[in-house]
């Protein structure tokens, strides 16, 4: 991990400081998450009809999940892959106060420390830039 601290002012005006941070996301940890919410996260709002979680080759894992909780449209088919849980962590940690808990998650880079319901509002910023349901 990487940290990069600019100001824009002077020290005493540090409401303008930036800070940027470059983590190192682990094959390991995407793949970890992904199967969290696939096996359990995402469950309550949609039905998978495919998965394929243990492919050596990152651009062949995905999921097709169609969404059973569908009030307002017809229900949609989606394909996850390894990169919508990527995008859905880039997002999150784009806007860190919506989830400071899943922020600290994310950041310990410990699968382990992500739970279902984390795994499902990752890969729901992934799809959706937004959390749907939940």
């Amino acid at each position: 991990m990487t940290t990069d601290l600019q100001s824009c002012g002077t020290e005493d005006h540090l409401s303008c400081t930036t800070v940027t941070t470059t983590l190192h996301l682990t094959d390991e940890f995407v793949r970890d998450v992904f199967n969290t919410a696939i096996e359990g996260g995402i469950n309550y709002w949609s039905r998978v009809t495919e998965y394929h979680w243990q492919d050596p080759d990152p651009a062949a894992v995905h999921a097709l999940v169609v969404e059973t909780e569908v009030y307002d449209h017809e229900p949609e088919t989606h394909r996850i892959t390894l990169t919508t849980v990527v995008t859905g962590i880039e997002r999150i940690l784009a806007k860190p106060q919506l989830n400071t808990g899943l922020v600290a998650h994310i950041f310990a880079l410990d699968a382990g420390d992500i739970d279902a319901d984390d795994a499902d509002v990752i890969v729901q910023m992934g799809l959706f830039d937004q959390v749907i349901y939940g």
